[in-house]
């Protein structure tokens, strides 16, 4: 069969296809060449895909031999991609698959081989489910559900030396049908908020009525001081807007305990509710949210004794001290009557021999998952715009940190999901212009970016209090990465060299936790400055649970339009320093950002030698760790420079890291101290 016989057979069934590169996986050239970055267009495969057969042959008649892509958003497929081990310590995903497939008894569905040896199991996505941006298993991926979905190449195309792609017999389109992904996978993918999402609307059948009750209800939960606030007064009238001339009466009825009431007011106001649609973005879902914060239990609604409920007056004095006293017992999220007793919630330390997914990072060897990092730095050395382009990398699937122009093809790769940027620092006029000229860099649509941002939220974030409103935020969003700048004014203590600072981590710790989102802070150095290069972090500004509690910190310096990022503590992996550049043009008035982006930089001559001095440091300690060893032994097992690995073993003895005593011969021998 020729390709266009095969191409024409796809868009019969219905699918929709693109050209690639032949003997290849690359969207095809189209003509022509990008001014910017100087390479050639490429076909858009969420576009471009068609499956109409005028247009296919007019594709195959200019490229007979093009491989045929398959994109899997438009043909609203879902892919399991499991991949084969290509070296000895490899993740071997396609075993993982097939091991799942036989646990869970999973359906025949249409299947095909690749020429390196993986899989690509091939399913429809079910009406109403929405995949979150998570893969099966380590080494298991799904294709499909990352921004545009992505593609794949279909048989019977040819990969260059490597054969060609294939159905498994007796799963090709022309045998089986692709089935819906089963419902065992969808609990596996959907993230629990999107499943309860989804099961809720398929099996409930509330009623306005059932609406208009509930909403009541809410209202009265909610505590006095949100109706004398503007911003809250407005989005519980958003709120109720879809209930109509029921919503009116309730919001103004609501609104009357504010001693600002003034009814015309409220019933202006909501004329611009109907005619904005502005409702669409606050429901009655954000109206019983805010009930639970304000009155976790319900509690706050009794009856009359008529029927009808009223409101408790045991609210929580307004005037009350936005920071707890320092012996003011935690604020627990789960209601004290759901919590296990402390004793049921020690684990058997058997569990660590079950294995486990090794840690992923959300950009190559910079930003793990799952983590509580800080990165900081003086004043403008680009701490802020560097941690923008690493939230565009990862929300648009790019790799971090590109060699320059023209040559753009490495880089950090990264995990692409959704981001937060919870901004209380540069403003929201000087945040979009930063986020417009890196996406003009990277190239991408903002639109279609599952990236977004608040600044200066109101109330403000208190992380001293209780993270519950983040926390909501990033389950809402799915957001596996979030930034927030900068530490100081979300902590919600006066000083940050207090101890409630420890408060305030502990919440940021149990956000991670609790969420599963890397959540990075943007902090500063102590006014005195960098004191030395391996500072162990102590030039980091404030108290001393800062340090402590993040997973990883990392250290911003810049030298003009160069900067350098070393690690100051790491919990797990320690990451290599690495410098990058930062480039931008302006628009022609000269003044506002066109494009900006960080490219990767060669490290500075004095940051490589720090580099050289911490590996040849942790060679010598991991060499002692077996046994005592004389000096010429323990450099045949470090190797590199002599005068480096000498200095180094003076400088280690002369802290007492290692003790000298002396060994036959009069060898000098050395022992971990």
């Amino acid at each position: 069969m020729t390709m266009i016989d095969a191409a024409l057979t796809y868009a019969e069934r219905g699918l929709y296809i693109f050209p690639c590169d032949e003997q290849g996986k690359e969207p095809h050239t189209t003509g022509g060449t990008n001014p910017k970055t100087g390479k050639p267009y490429r076909f858009q495969w969420g576009k471009h895909a068609s499956n109409d057969p005028a247009k296919i042959k007019q594709w195959w008649a200019q490229w007979p031999n093009a491989n045929i892509g398959l994109p899997c958003k438009p043909n609203g497929l879902i892919v399991i991609d499991p991949d084969s081990p290509k070296k000895p310590d490899d993740l071997d995903g396609l075993a993982q698959w097939i091991g799942l497939s036989v646990e869970l008894n999973l359906p025949e569905t249409v299947t095909q081989r690749t020429p390196h040896g993986g899989m690509h199991v091939i399913y429809k996505i079910p009406d109403g489910v929405v995949i979150g941006n998570r893969d099966l298993a380590p080494g298991v991926n799904v294709r499909g559900v990352k921004g545009d979905g992505g593609y794949i190449v279909v048989t019977p195309s040819r990969l260059n030396g490597s054969g060609a792609y294939q159905w498994e017999p007796g799963r090709g389109p022309d045998e089986i049908e692709i089935v819906p992904l089963p419902e065992v996978l969808v609990n596996r993918l959907v993230t629990p908020k999107r499943l309860d999402a989804a099961q809720s609307k398929q099996q409930a059948s509330y009623t306005l009525a059932d609406d208009i009750t509930r909403a009541d209800e809410n209202l009265k939960r909610l505590a006095r001081a949100r109706a004398d606030d503007y911003q809250t007064w407005i989005e519980v009238g958003l709120s109720l807007s879809s209930l109509g001339e029921a919503g009116k009466a309730l919001w103004v009825d609501w609104a009357r305990q504010s001693a600002k009431f003034d009814e015309s007011v409220c019933l202006e106001k909501w004329e611009s509710f109907k005619s904005n649609g502005a409702g669409e973005r606050v429901t009655l879902a954000s109206l019983t949210y805010w009930a639970d914060q304000d009155d976790p239990s319900g509690k706050r609604i009794k009856s009359n004794g008529s029927g009808h409920s009223e409101v408790y007056h045991d609210l929580p004095d307004d005037n009350a001290p936005t920071c707890p006293p320092p012996d003011a017992p935690p604020d627990d999220y789960a209601p004290a009557e759901t919590r296990k007793p402390l004793i049921e919630q020690f684990k058997p330390v058997s569990l660590a021999l079950i294995p486990r997914e090794i840690t992923p990072y959300l950009i190559a060897d910079v930003k793990p998952a799952r983590a509580l990092t800080i990165t900081y730095g003086k004043p403008g050395t680009h701490k802020t715009n560097l941690e923008i382009d690493g939230a565009l990398a990862v929300a648009s699937g790019k790799p971090f940190l590109v060699t320059q122009p023209p040559d753009l093809a490495a880089g950090r790769a990264v995990i692409q999901c959704p981001v937060l940027w919870v901004d209380v620092d540069s403003g929201e006029d000087v945040l979009l212009e930063r986020f417009a000229a890196f996406g003009r860099a990277y190239g991408v649509d903002l639109r279609a970016l599952p990236f977004h941002f608040v600044t200066f939220p109101e109330p403000p974030i208190n992380a001293a209090n209780n993270l519950r409103e983040l926390e909501a935020a990033i389950t809402h969003y799915a957001a596996q990465l979030v930034i927030v700048d900068n530490l100081l004014r979300v902590a919600g203590v006066p000083d940050e060299n207090s101890p409630l600072m420890d408060r305030a981590m502990a919440a940021f710790r149990g956000a991670v936790s609790r969420t599963g989102a890397t959540i990075t802070l943007i902090h500063h150095p102590r006014k005195a400055g960098i004191v030395k290069e391996d500072n162990g972090g102590d030039d980091l500004r404030g108290h001393s649970s800062i340090l402590a509690a993040v997973d990883l910190a990392m250290r911003v310096r810049r030298d003009d339009d160069v900067i350098t990022v070393d690690c100051t503590k790491a919990r797990r992996n320690r990451p290599e320093s690495f410098a990058a550049q930062y480039q931008f043009t302006h628009q022609p008035d000269g003044v506002t950002l066109d494009e900006s982006r960080f490219f990767s930089s060669p490290l500075p001559s004095e940051l490589r030698q720090t580099e050289a001095e911490t590996k040849c440091r942790a060679a010598i300690l991991a060499a002692l760790e077996t046994r005592p060893t004389s000096k010429n032994a323990l450099y045949t097992i470090v190797r590199g420079a002599r005068k480096l690995f000498d200095a180094t073993i003076a400088d280690l003895v002369m802290s007492k890291t290692i003790t000298m005593t002396e060994g036959p011969r009069k060898s000098n021998v050395f022992t971990l101290a």
